[in-house]
Formats: structure tokens, sequence, C-alpha cells
């Protein structure tokens, strides 16, 4: 008779044996009191079974023990059919060769150290209200599949959680490990009664954790904990994380290197809540990547360290009545050949902050897409950079892409955030759009011919889109009014903010003299800086109703306003720059008169052009009247000859005037 035998190295006295060979087919071996062991003296565990025997061993003690494991006869390999884990402590010393089935394990804990071949698959946690831990410290464990499909269904997967309230826990602190899939909670998609309430726990602390087919986390009622902080973790195909309705998922990540060379869907089912995180480590995404993907699905992506590349097209935002988060606080994500679009979906909201770090996007960057319920979409950038490359092309940055009335799609660049975009630029495309600057923020289109398009496509009657230059600065060669908008206001906002162009502005109409784009000024006011290059504004400069603001135009270049100005605030000019405008009652009938300024610490001597009229009328001593110059007693403001300009005089000697 060929035998299982469990036995003590130090005496070699066989504890347990299997029954008669006649009977194996319903053979097992129940450990239920191996006794005290160390790891200098374990109990050994070898096989002498029929190759065609389909024996099982049952772990099933209190207390720890400690196992060496090995094969009588080398011809024939198989140790078991299956091992159960019932209840017991215990660390695998040795090799191991399971059969077909594999293990089913439902409590207690086990620490493996040997390289183990593995015909069948781990199931942890399947019995309720109870907890296993199994933990791969060092060693190899390869897994095979029914026919070489990765996807076919029991052989070789990784599996926890299925008895409810059951708690799950798989570990992988070294060796190679290779399994055919991985799924927490019930595996089949069609939970039922089981796995609710179960806790599942994946762990990588070292080694390489490879999943060679589909990874399903999430399968059931219940919650999933994925935790790198070292190691290599493979996913060779897709990642699904809320696999199932109702689930609730965590994926951190500190450290190690993570990769997945399919689809990832996060928040893959109706109503799953599902977390992902990334402070330190790299992690790669070679297929898309989906956020949302079904109907009260909660996700939040957050990005704190490390590196991370998406090299798909990602969504934020997949599916229709989602929510979705998207944070970065630190460490780098580069979409690398790859565009990123927040709000893909029907009726559904993001918001994405981004408070320090780089992120890099080479294709489009788009702010909602979706186009036949209102969306809300918001990205605040209020430290570190964005850049869109824009490298290829039909690629774009896009607010309000498509969308309904009703729909917000706004990015605000605020605090110290800084935004660079290098391709075509609109500010609402078939979907109303909202650009905010506020704060110290910079808004950037480069290279320097590269303007802002506001109301670019066949926007509805309401759908109007906004320039707030509420503090910070625009840096663009101009603002256009988008071809095909025939129904939709294009409005820029100064109110505490700064236009800046760029060294190579769009000639003779910095901001596009149409009709329904409307240049207004706040109560803040605003800024229009020429210390690149002079500009052209051919548009009437409004006052925003019931404020009364003024610009101020500096630089040392000039400006040029040949459109009416009516904004009731000052018109203030720096010294060196001039501004000409068409009407000299712009500034000093219907406005608050002329302020001029001088940069910080400058030496000013000499005269200076501060404001030429191309009006008919001429200025007049009272226009002078309302002239200042702040803090400046040896300045005074003259006219021309033909009174078509004023200019401010300085007394010989150093001036040193603060505004």
């Amino acid at each position: 008779m060929r035998s299982t035998i469990i036995k003590s190295t130090a005496v070699k006295i066989a504890a347990l044996a299997m029954v008669a060979a006649s009977t194996m087919a319903a053979n097992a071996v129940d450990l239920t009191n191996p006794g005290v062991t160390s790891e200098a003296n374990p109990y050994d565990l070898y096989a002498n079974l029929s190759p065609t025997a389909e024996g099982n061993i049952k772990f099933n003690y209190t207390g720890f023990a400690y196992f060496t494991n090995s094969i009588a006869d080398s011809a024939e390999t198989t140790l078991c059919s299956q091992l159960y884990w019932t209840s017991g402590a215990a660390v695998m010393l040795g090799d191991l060769n399971v059969g077909t089935l594999g293990m089913t394990a439902e409590n207690g804990s086990l620490l493996k150290r040997g390289d183990w071949a593995w015909g069948g698959s781990f199931l942890l946690g399947h019995s309720a209200n109870k907890t296993f831990a199994f933990t791969n410290d060092t060693g190899n464990i390869t897994t095979t599949s029914i026919d070489g499909k990765k996807d076919a269904a029991v052989r070789g997967r990784l599996q926890t959680g299925y008895g409810n309230n059951a708690t799950a826990i798989y570990c992988q602190n070294g060796g190679d490990t290779v399994f055919q899939q991985l799924f927490t909670g019930f595996s089949n998609n069609t939970p039922g009664s089981y796995a609710k309430n179960s806790q599942n726990y994946i762990t990588v602390n070292g080694g390489t954790m490879t999943i060679a087919g589909r990874a399903r986390l999430g399968c059931g009622v219940n919650r999933t904990w994925y935790n790198q902080t070292g190691g290599t973790a493979i996913f060779e195909e897709n990642l699904n994380l809320g696999a199932t309705a109702n689930a609730t998922n965590y994926w951190t990540q500190s450290g190690g290197e993570s990769s997945v060379a399919g689809a990832t869907a996060i928040g893959g089912a109706a109503n799953t809540v599902t977390e992902f995180t990334q402070t330190g480590g790299t992690a790669t995404f070679t297929g898309v990547f989906n956020t949302g993907n079904a109907a009260g699905a909660t996700t939040k992506c957050e990005f704190g360290g490390g590196t991370t590349t998406f090299r798909g097209l990602t969504h934020i935002g997949q599916t229709a009545n989602s929510t979705n988060y998207w944070r970065q606080t630190g460490g780098e994500v580069n979409f690398s050949e790859a565009s990123f679009i927040l709000g893909f979906g029907n009726g559904l909201k993001v918001e994405a902050f981004h408070t320090n770090g780089v992120l890099t996007v080479d294709r489009s960057l788009w702010l909602s897409y979706g186009d036949s319920a209102a969306n809300d979409v918001y990205f605040e950038v209020s430290g570190g950079v964005v850049t869109n490359k824009a490298n290829y092309s039909n690629t774009s940055f896009q607010i309000g892409s498509e969308g309904q009335p009703g729909s917000r799609a706004e990015m605000k660049v605020t605090g110290t955030g800084k935004v660079y975009i290098a391709g075509p630029c609109s500010v609402g495309v078939k979907g109303a759009g909202t650009l905010t600057i506020d704060g110290n923020g910079l808004f950037e289109t480069y290279p320097a011919t590269r303007a802002v398009v506001i109301c670019n496509g066949a926007l509805a009657a309401g759908e109007d889109c906004h320039i707030n230059l509420d503090g910070g600065t625009l840096l663009t060669a101009g603002i256009d009014y988008g071809s095909g908008s025939s129904s939709a206001d294009g409005y820029v906002t100064f109110n505490g903010g700064t236009l800046k162009a760029t060294e190579s502005p769009v000639e003779g109409k910095f901001i596009e003299n149409y009709t329904r784009l409307k240049v207004r000024v706040g109560a803040n006011g605003g800024t229009i800086d020429t210390s690149l290059a002079s500009v052209t504004i051919p548009k009437a400069i409004t006052g925003v109703a019931g404020t009364s603001g003024g610009l101020t135009f500096k630089g040392g270049n000039s400006a040029t306003v040949t459109g009416r100005i009516s904004y009731t605030g000052a018109t203030t000019v720096e010294v060196g720059t001039t501004l000409a405008v068409a009407n000299r009652a712009d500034i000093f009938d219907t406005g608050a008169g002329l302020v001029c300024i001088a940069p910080p610490g400058s030496e000013k001597r000499g005269s200076f052009t501060v404001l030429i009229t191309s009006g008919e009328d001429a200025f007049t001593a009272g226009d002078l009247a309302k002239c200042s110059f702040p803090g400046c007693r040896n300045a005074r403001f003259v006219l021309a000859d033909n009174g078509k300009s004023i200019v401010c005089k300085f007394a010989r000697g150093l001036i040193i005037c603060v505004h």
C-alpha cells in the first residue's frame, strides 16, 4: 500500500497514514494534532500515492507547526489532489507539488518558503466567519491553466473571500508567483448569497506576483484592499476594481513596480465605491484606463508620489450617473502617447484637483465629452505643473468639448498652479466652457503664436463661454472667437488678473473683434501686459454692471485700443508704456481719469508719452487735471503741441515711485 505520511523528522515515527489503496478515491489525512514542532525539528510531509489517486490532506488543529515537504518517489510527483485548511497556523519549509484541485482554506494561517508546483487554485477565506492568511515568504509558485487558456475557470486562480463575513489575506513577501487569475469575493459574477461582507487583502511587499489572466477585485458585496509597498506586480490582461455591484475597493501603492497590460476599470459595476491611491513606486497602465464604468459608481484616484504612466486612452467618468474624483498632490503622472478625458459619459460628475507634482499629457486633454445629458466637470490646478504637449496631429486642449445646456466644464488655475498648453486651445467646443485664473496662477499657450479660442463650435443658445481673469496671468498670443458658433456669447472678464501677450501676438487683434465676444472689467479691475510685445485690441471694453473697476496697461511697449472704452474705473498706464485710444472721452469723460505709475525702484529721467488719442478731439487742460502720479511730486503732465498726446515729464535726478 502506498501512503501519505506525516512524521516527526526527529523520531521518524509515522503519525497518520492513508487507508487501503482500494478506497483511495475518497482518501483523506486529517491532521487533528500534529504536536509542537520547530523550524529545526519540523514534521516531514511526504507522499507515496498512486498518480491517479484523489486523496487529500486536511489541516485541522490548534497551535503552530512547521512542515517540510518532499516526494518519496520522484517518478510520482503528485503529493495529493487537494489541501483543506480548516484551522491551525504553520510554516511550510520545503517544496510541494499538488495535483488537480489545489487548496481550499477556511481558517488559520500559512507561511510558505519552498517552491510549489500547483495544478489547482488557491481558495482563501472559503467559509463564513473565518479568517485565513497565506504568505509567500520565499520560493516560487507556478500554476497551470486548462488547455493553456488563462481565462478558463478554476485552475491556477487565487480567489479570496467566498464565505459570508470571511477574511482572506494573501501576502507576497518574496519569490516569483504566477496565478492564472485573481478574484476577490465570489468568483462567478453571480454572487447571490455568497461573499457578503467578506474582507479581502492582497499585499505585495517583495518578489514578483504575476496574474497571467484577468484580475477582478470586488466580485461580491464585500471589501477589498490591495496594498503594494515593494516588489513587482504584473497584470498581463485586464484589471477590474469593483467588478460587481455594491463592492468597496481600496488600491494603494507606496513602493515597488506595478503594471497592467490590458484594460483597467476603476469602479466597474453599479454602486461600487473604489479608491485608487499611489504615493510611491512606479505604475504603468498600457491599455485603456476608465473610472466610473457603471451608474452609481463612486471613484477616487489620488497620486501623491512616485511615477505613474498611462499609455492608453484614459476616461475619468466613463459612464452616465457616476461620481468621480481625481487628485494629484505630488509625484509624476504621464500620459505617454495617450489622451486624458475628464467626463466622458453623460449626466456625471468629475472633480479633479492638482495641488503639486507634474502631470503631462502627450495627446488631448479634454474636460467633458458626453452630449446627451448635462455633466458637471471641474478641474482645479492650485500648485505644481500641468502640461498638454499635444505632440500628435488632431490633438487639442478643450474645456466643454461636448455638452447640454446646464452642463459645467471648468478649469480653475489658482494658487501657484501652472498650466502649459502647446496644441489648439479651446474654451467651449459644442458645449459651454469656463477658464478661471486667480491667485498667482499661470495659464500659458505655446508656441508664441498660439491663441486661445472661445466658443469654438456649434454651441446652442445660452451655452455661453467664459474666460475669467480673477487673478494670476493668462499668457497667450491672443483670444479668438471660434468658427461655427452663432448663438453663444464668449466673455473675457477682468477682475484682478492679467492678460499678457506672448512675443508673437496675433497681429492687429490681440482680442478678436467679433460681436459675440465681449470684454468686460469687474470691480477688481485688471492688467494688460505688453512686456514681450505691443498689442492691438479692436474691441469695446465695457464695465460689469454695478462695478467701477479699471484697467492697467504695463510692460514698456504699446497697447492700442480701437474700440470704445466704457468702464468707469481709472485707466492706469506704467511709465515707459504707451496707451493709444480712439477717443479721449473714454478716459476723461466716461472713466475715472488717468493714473501714471513707475515700476518700483526704477530711475526715470526726461519725458515719456503715456497716452495717445486717434480721435478728433484733442486733450485739454481739464484732462490734465484728471491725471495723477501717486507718490511722485517731481512728475507733471504736459500736452504735446498738437494736443494728441499726454506726456509725463520728470525733473532731473533719481526719482523712485512705488504704486
